[in-house]
């Protein structure tokens, strides 16, 4: 069987935990330091197969304090692949479930149907093996470990089967034995029964004796007896007469002053302190009517106060919500007024303006129509279409400058032949001066012949360079017929600047050359006029709405009865009607105290008449109790009241006595059947026949005394009955004593007997399967583990595989070897344990923590054959133990922190 996921809501400190899952593993490790939990969790798998113990949450150790409740859940692979859910809760009571193929079997606090062949008590001594057990090994005898393994394994306490024989035995022979010495405890009763018997005969005579004495206490109590009821009956009488005679006084006292009352029956139906109360009720009716007349008064000056409303005034308040929203409204009729003027004024403003463009662009005024086709005229269309005239014209300028160029580029220029005479002329001067030595006509000649001769080199110059720079004719027909498109497109581009300004009169020389100033001034007038057109609009849906407010108001006042300026109308009857709504508050704030004063004036009215009447009943009574009289009747009344004072001191002085009633019925009584008992004489001879009887009752006391002094000596010593009982009881521990020693020799025999046939049985099958172990865990060195006989009792014997004769297994075998050999020993006695079963998980807690290299590598071999069939839970704090563990087996650790 196998654990492959644990659930821990609450165990121990462990709380709401997520599930352990996938642990369906042969070994299965546990890392983390000390005090995180891994004892914790062998005892979660013990409670998981075997239930909690103990079953009480208050008193288990792991039941979580902040939680108060185990709350546990385990799922299982059994050996035969079956798979099951086991589920534990420690609340008030226990409560399991196992569910297994669509089956729920309740638990409660039972183990699992699967390990019922393993108790509790086997599987904690024997499935759990931690270090200390191992450690253990060096401070105890060997032959009591091999009783541990080998025979008493199911015992809670694990002891020595030998160990129990011997005390059995031991106590047996403390019992009784055979030879007669020692002193056993059968020798021991037979010798304290004999003493018994004797001690009853004297016990015989001194009982006869005791029986005399008291037949003479019987009658000295007899006549104590008859004496102290006679002094008891006088001291009684004395007791009541002198008790009774001041209850008698009062009582006859009472009986006097109750006769002298007169008419006792009216006198109690008026008031305690009549004279008082009518003085007082007096007082109160001339007060009453005092506060009527004032109350009169003040309702008469209060009614005199109110204001009474006209009917106009009436109708005023009516309409009270109706005059507050006019008057509300006066101020958006007074907003729309400003609004209408304000606007009237713009838009007279916007005309002047309009009509000083029309005629600073015009000269004249313009009027409807014309006004219409500016406001409609399309500014960015009329710009687009002046920009297109304007860039075609200049194109067609600029094609007619190459065309004139193209024209004067193809005329024959001639050289004018002036120049060349010029120069001839110069020459011939220069000469001419020269030879008649004419000093300024060389000069000039030069000069002349210079501006000659450059001239007509430069013409020369020019026309070949028009030469080289001449057109043919095919170019110019080209620009010759971009004239004409040009031409035809300004034509039409002038057209649709015209038709864009028809309706509008503007010369056609000033559409055709409109600058910027000009087509702003448009822009401003039409911006102008829409304006005009909007705020026109506006100023008339004001008035509308001004109109409709002034003669809703108008229509509101003819309600009234008013005629006459409406606003000023209006403010006189908000001013009217909030002196009204003033007036209104005064008459309610007077109408109120009208209704309190009226109230209290009600309230007076019955108080008048209630006194008036309790007055008059008053005054009734006392002349009834007068005999006509009122001033009678008063003095009549004050007498009785000063009986009824003395009777009520009276009662207080009778209240000082408890049980009233019963004395009464006691003094009736005591006169009735002993009257002389109020007689001063009686009661003195009375006092003296009780001192007398006291005097013969201290001789018979002292009497008493004495044979009861005389008794309590002799009883002191043991009663027959004591002996008889002691006797009887040593006989029957005798008897009890011999069948125990009888059972306790056959029990010891038993046990021999079943020690034997328990040997015979599984010892071998177990040092067989312990063998296998043992030679793996020692690495081969040791072939067999045998048990022999030896006079001092069974011994374990092992051979080595070099050697030919065994060793007995004694404490001088290292510590290794025998913990190797332990541990064998157990994995052999577990597998014998689980034959035919399920095989139940083992835990080892820091098992290996000591052992050398060499050792421990057989250890984890010998672990790896285990965990082929069982399920190995293995806890440790050490980090390389665990890192080892998890190389050699392939698996990783569960850290607990």
């Amino acid at each position: 069987m196998k654990i492959h996921e644990l659930n821990i809501k609450s165990f121990g400190r462990f709380t709401d935990e997520p599930p352990m899952k996938d642990l369906n593993k042969n070994l299965v490790l546990f890392y983390g330091k000390n005090e995180t939990g891994k004892t914790t969790i062998f005892h979660l798998i013990r409670s998981i197969f075997y239930g909690f113990s103990p079953a009480s949450r208050d008193l288990h150790p792991y039941n979580p304090w902040e939680i108060d409740r185990i709350d546990i859940a385990a799922k299982l692979l059994l050996d035969n692949g079956v798979e099951a859910e086991v589920n534990r809760r420690l609340l008030s009571t226990p409560r399991g479930q196992l569910i297994y193929d669509s089956n729920v079997l309740e638990l409660k606090n039972n183990p699992l149907p699967y390990v019922n062949h393993i108790s509790t008590e086997i599987y904690e001594k024997i499935y759990s093996l931690r270090v200390e057990d191992l450690v253990q090994l060096q401070g105890k005898g060997w032959d009591e470990i091999q009783d541990k393994l080998l025979a008493n394994y199911g015992s809670q306490l694990i002891r020595s089967t030998r160990d129990v024989i011997k005390e059995l035995q031991d106590e047996a022979n403390g019992l009784y034995r055979e030879s007669g010495r020692g002193n056993f405890l059968i020798k021991k009763l037979e010798d304290e029964m004999k003493s018994l018997k004797k001690q009853r005969l004297d016990a015989i005579n001194r009982q006869k004796e005791i029986r005399e004495q008291q037949e003479r206490l019987l009658c000295i109590n007899q006549l104590i007896g008859e004496k102290n009821s006679e002094r008891v009956r006088l001291k009684q009488l004395v007791g009541k007469a002198k008790k009774l005679t001041p209850f008698k006084a009062l009582i006859n006292d009472l009986k006097n002053t109750n006769q002298s009352f007169i008419n006792k029956g009216l006198y109690e139906k008026l008031p305690i302190n009549t004279p008082q109360k009518r003085d007082e009720l007096q007082e109160k009716v001339n007060q009453l009517n005092t506060s009527i007349e004032d109350n009169n008064s003040m309702i008469e000056l209060k009614e005199n106060k109110i204001y009474r409303l006209t009917e106009e005034e009436q109708r005023i308040l009516e309409n009270k919500a109706s005059i507050n929203k006019h008057v509300k409204n006066t101020g958006s009729i007074q907003y729309l007024k400003d609004v209408v003027v304000k606007y009237r004024e713009e838009i007279y403003q916007l005309k002047d303006r309009v009509n000083y463009e029309s005629r600073k662009l015009l000269n004249e005024d313009l009027q409807g129509e014309v006004l219409e086709n500016i406001k409609d005229l399309n500014i960015s269309e009329a710009r687009l279409l002046l920009e297109g005239h304007r860039k075609i014209k200049a194109e067609l300028d600029e094609a007619n400058k190459d065309y004139q160029y193209m024209s004067n580029k193809s005329l024959n220029i001639k050289v004018p032949v002036i120049y060349l005479v010029f120069a001839v002329a110069g020459i011939i001067m220069t000469l001419a001066g020269y030879g008649l030595n004419i000093n300024f006509l060389p000069l000039a000649g030069i000069l002349l012949a210079v501006f000659g001769g450059g001239s007509y080199i430069t013409s020369l110059m020019l026309k070949k360079q028009l030469d080289r720079q001449a057109v043919s004719q095919e170019e110019k027909r080209s620009l010759q017929k971009k004239i004409t498109q040009l031409q035809q497109a300004l034509a039409e581009k002038k057209n649709d600047l015209i038709n864009i300004y028809k309706g509008i009169p503007l010369p056609e020389i000033v559409i055709l050359n409109m600058d910027e100033i000009l087509l702003s001034g448009i822009i401003k007038m039409k911006d102008d006029l829409y304006q005009l057109r909007e705020k026109s609009k506006y100023a008339d849906e004001k008035e509308k709405l001004l109109n409709i407010e002034l003669d809703e108001l108008q229509r509101f006042l003819r309600t009234l009865n008013i005629e006459g300026n409406e606003e000023s109308k209006l403010n006189q009857i908000k001013d009217q009607l909030d002196d009204l709504e003033k007036r209104v508050i005064v008459n309610n704030g007077l109408n109120e105290e009208l209704q309190g004063l009226r109230k209290e004036r009600s309230i007076l009215l019955s108080k008048l008449e209630e006194n008036t009447k309790e007055l008059k009943d008053i005054d009734e009574k006392l002349r009834q109790l007068g005999n006509g009289e009122i001033i009678l009747g008063l003095k009549i009344f004050k007498d009785n009241q000063k009986l009824e004072d003395r009777i009520k001191l009276i009662d207080e002085k009778l209240m000082e006595w408890s049980n009233i009633e019963e004395l009464k019925a006691e003094l009736e009584a005591l006169e009735s059947e002993d009257p002389w008992i109020f007689l001063e004489a009686k009661l003195e001879e009375a006092e003296i026949k009780i001192e007398e009887i006291e005097v013969e009752l201290q001789s018979f006391r002292d009497e008493k005394k004495d044979i009861e002094l005389s008794m309590e000596q002799l009883s002191k010593t043991i009663t027959i009955d004591e002996i008889e009982s002691q006797l009887i009881m040593l006989e029957l521990e005798h008897e009890e004593v011999c069948i125990k020693r009888d059972r306790l020799i056959l029990l010891a025999e038993i046990i021999k007997l079943a020690d034997e046939e328990f040997r015979e049985e599984n010892q071998p099958n177990v040092l067989k399967n312990a063998s296998q172990y043992f030679k793996l865990i020692t690495n081969g060195k040791y072939a067999n583990i045998y048990l022999e006989e030896t006079d001092t009792g069974d011994s374990i014997m092992v051979r080595e595989v070099d050697s030919l004769a065994p060793q007995a297994v004694t404490e001088s075998f290292s510590k290794g070897t025998l913990n190797q050999l332990y541990l064998s020993l157990r994995l052999s006695l577990m597998d014998h344990l689980d034959k035919d079963s399920e095989k139940l998980p083992v835990c080892f807690d820091e098992l290996f923590i000591n052992w050398d290299e060499e050792r421990l590598e057989n250890n984890l071999k010998l672990l790896t054959e285990i965990s082929r069939e069982r399920q190995i839970f293995f806890f440790t704090c050490h980090d390389w133990l665990a890192s080892k563990i998890e190389a050699t087996f392939k698996t990783s650790r569960i850290s607990l922190s």
